[in-house]
């Protein structure tokens, strides 16, 4: 039973918008393209899981349907790594009340079960609100670049922002910009919520235009809000409250995180409410830790990996089987290898 179809591949093209995920792997003759298509046939091979399992799993794997198809890579890309990490991976195996997806072999003898979840990000409000508040003050010959720093965590007043770039622009002497952002960095509005920074306009000229939003430093659709993670992780914390040892759930994100700390805060914030950190609360205790893959597409599968260990965990995890980067108590960090050196992958695979 193969993934992808034995057909000859005449398409160069990268990936399109208008081409499901799939369907590129499937039909471009790219050689990096073609050395994850390999990579993917393999693991496939290897996967644990009963052919019942199988079949469903390779009817994911060939949806044109991307978040179909990028939570099946997923799952079958963390199957691989446990296998060639020796922890010995055994797929929808009965535990408890349910079948997890993978349960590993610990190095210290035990077990631990593994649930992989993919986050599905939505745009945030606020920042949507606050970009169209910019864009609708405009000078002529003067565009915004908005470099963002983080994302509100609510509404910043309409009138209030648009006050502000409007004094800040009508002061700025549009002869003396330079047609690149970067250039005028120093001229920046920096616009905050509350004490935190959120983003930075940065003006920079171009002759002709009626002004307004010209460049963002990523679109607000790719971005992996600190509310996506929780809710993410809700999905999953209602399973296995009954299981006997430690329960580690798998995060994967094809966006970027808001920033650095994103994740950090949405693990142990001592926010109040749905912006308290989801391991502070205590009913989350049956998670021992969270793995942490963020960037993470089928099309390039070089995603970065961090494992969160849960400090009020019933049942800790007691080790790192995974060898990536570990945070632990109180955000201390053990460095760990790259994911291509713990999978014995060259270091620049998939590309030269």
């Amino acid at each position: 039973m193969k993934l992808f179809d034995d057909i000859e591949r005449a398409d160069a093209s990268g990936p399109q918008h208008d081409r499901s995920e799939f369907a590129y792997l499937n039909t471009t003759s790219i050689p990096m393209a073609a050395r994850i298509r390999e990579f993917l046939e393999e693991a496939f091979a290897n996967y644990s899981g009963d052919d019942k399992s199988k079949t469903e799993l390779r009817k994911s794997l060939r949806s044109d349907v991307n978040k179909t198809h990028v939570a099946a890579v997923f799952e079958l890309f963390l199957h691989e790594f446990s296998r060639r990490r020796s922890l010995e991976p055994q797929a929808n195996t009965p535990l408890g009340s349910g079948f997890p997806d993978q349960a590993i072999r610990l190095r210290s003898g035990g077990t631990a079960i593994v649930e992989a979840r993919m986050l599905e990000p939505g745009n945030n409000a606020h920042y949507d609100r606050l970009c169209d508040t910019i864009n609708a003050v405009t000078r002529p010959g003067v565009l915004y670049y908005l470099r963002i720093r983080s994302l509100p965590s609510r509404a910043i007043s309409s009138m209030v922002v648009a006050a502000l770039v409007r004094k800040w622009v009508d002061k700025i002497d549009v002869k003396i910009l330079s047609p690149e952002p970067s250039d005028n960095a120093a001229r920046a509005l920096i616009l905050k919520d509350g004490e935190a920074p959120i983003v930075d306009v940065v003006p920079y000229r171009q002759d002709g235009s009626e002004g307004g939003l010209g460049r963002y430093d990523v679109a607000p659709s790719e971005i992996c809000t600190e509310g996506d993670i929780r809710h993410g992780l809700e999905k999953k914390n209602r399973k296995y409250r009954d299981a006997t040892v430690p329960y580690v759930i798998a995060v994967c994100s094809g966006k970027m995180f808001a920033t650095d700390d994103t994740l950090e805060r949405a693990l142990f914030g001592e926010g109040h409410g749905e912006h308290r950190g989801f391991f502070v609360r205590s009913e989350r205790s049956n998670v021992s830790a969270v793995l942490a893959c963020q960037r993470f597409k089928p099309s390039s599968l070089s995603p970065r990996m961090q494992l969160y260990l849960n400090p009020n965990a019933a049942r800790p995890l007691g080790e790192n089987p995974f060898g990536c980067e570990m945070v632990g108590r109180r955000l201390a960090r053990t460095a760990g290898a790259s994911v291509n050196e713990l999978m014995g992958l060259p270091l620049h695979w998939p590309g030269d």
